[in-house]
C-alpha cells in the first residue's frame, strides 16, 4: 500500500479502495464466468428457445465505466462511501500509463527521449530494479536539460546515482536529482574523477564510442 501512494500519490484510503476494487473485479468476473457456465448447461437442446434462460442482470450491478477498459459490473451492495469512482478509474488509467516505461525497441530520438531512456538503464543498472517513471519525473527530466546539456547532464546524474550519501540512499528519482543539482560537482571534476569508473560500469559509453553511436537501449541492465 506504502508504494502505490508513493508510486502515484494517493492517500491510504484511496490506495485501500484501489486494492478493494481490483479484488471486486477478480470475484465478479469468476462469479460471471460460474454463472454463464451453469447457464449453458440449463439450455434445452430443442424447443421453444424463449425457454432458454437469459443471462441473469438485475438493477443491482453497474458497469463503473466501459472508456477505461474496465467492463466488469460491480454489484452496487459492494459500493461504499470510498468506492471506487469512475473520475478516480481515469486517474488510475493515465498514471498507470507513465509508470515502468516498457523498453525501447527502437532508437531514441531527441536529447529528452535519450535521457529518459539512458535514466531507465543506468537507474536499474547502478540500483538493481527498474525505476517507476511517473509524471513528476516528465517534467524533472525537462527543467534538468534546460539546465545542462545532455551529456554533461549524464555525467552529472550518473554521480548522483552512485555516489555513497546516506541522504540519498533511498531517494535517487529525478525530482530529487533536480532538487540537488547544485549539491553536484562541475561535468569536468566528474569526468577527470570518475570517468572510467562510470565506462566500466555501463553507465557511459565506451572509450571511443560516441554517445550517438551508443545502442545502451539494447542492454540488458545487471539483474
Amino acid at each position: 500500500m506504502r508504494e502505490y501512494g508513493r508510486i502515484f500519490s494517493w492517500d491510504s484510503k484511496t490506495v485501500k479502495t484501489f486494492l478493494d476494487l481490483q479484488m471486486i473485479v477478480t470475484l465478479t468476473s469468476a462469479q460471471k464466468e460460474n454463472n454463464n457456465s451453469a447457464l449453458q448447461g440449463d439450455i434445452p437442446q430443442s424447443g421453444n428457445s424463449a425457454l432458454a434462460p437469459q443471462p441473469f442482470r438485475t438493477d443491482s450491478t453497474a458497469n463503473i465505466n466501459n472508456s477505461n477498459g474496465l467492463q466488469e459490473d460491480i454489484p452496487q451492495s459492494l459500493h461504499t462511501d470510498s468506492a471506487v469512482t469512475p473520475q478516480l478509474l481515469s486517474r488510475y488509467r493515465f498514471k498507470e500509463s507513465l509508470v515502468a516505461s516498457p523498453k525501447s525497441k527502437r532508437p531514441p530520438s531527441g536529447d529528452h527521449q535519450t535521457f529518459i531512456a539512458w535514466w531507465n538503464y543506468a537507474y536499474e543498472t547502478t540500483q538493481g530494479k527498474p525505476y517507476l517513471f511517473a509524471a513528476k519525473d516528465a517534467k524533472a527530466a525537462k527543467t534538468l536539460l534546460g539546465l545542462h546539456p545532455l551529456k554533461p547532464l549524464l555525467l552529472i546524474a550518473s554521480h548522483f546515482l552512485t555516489v555513497e550519501d546516506t541522504f540519498l540512499a533511498n531517494r535517487r528519482d529525478l525530482p530529487m536529482l533536480q532538487s540537488q543539482i547544485n549539491r553536484m560537482p562541475p561535468p569536468g571534476e566528474i569526468m577527470t574523477n570518475n570517468a572510467a569508473r562510470f565506462r566500466a560500469a555501463g553507465l557511459l559509453p565506451p572509450d571511443g564510442t560516441l554517445l550517438e553511436d551508443w545502442r545502451f537501449w539494447e542492454t540488458t541492465a545487471p539483474g
